[in-house]
């Protein structure tokens, strides 16, 4: 019982690593997952919400 309880814990994470990479790519294509170097290094506050000192 132990041994289809911890093959099933396995399966179950596989699938939702392998799930959460298949919508992560296609976020990926639809917009971009990450900002540009110049904007990382004004600041993301500054650059995606406006926000001031």
């Amino acid at each position: 019982m132990f041994f289809t309880h911890f093959l099933a814990s396995i399966a179950i994470m596989v699938g939702v690593f392998v799930m959460s990479l298949i919508i992560l790519k296609i976020t990926d294509l639809i917009t971009t997952l990450r900002v540009n170097d110049e904007e990382e290094v004004v600041g993301l506050d500054i650059t995606q919400l406006g926000e001031s000192l």
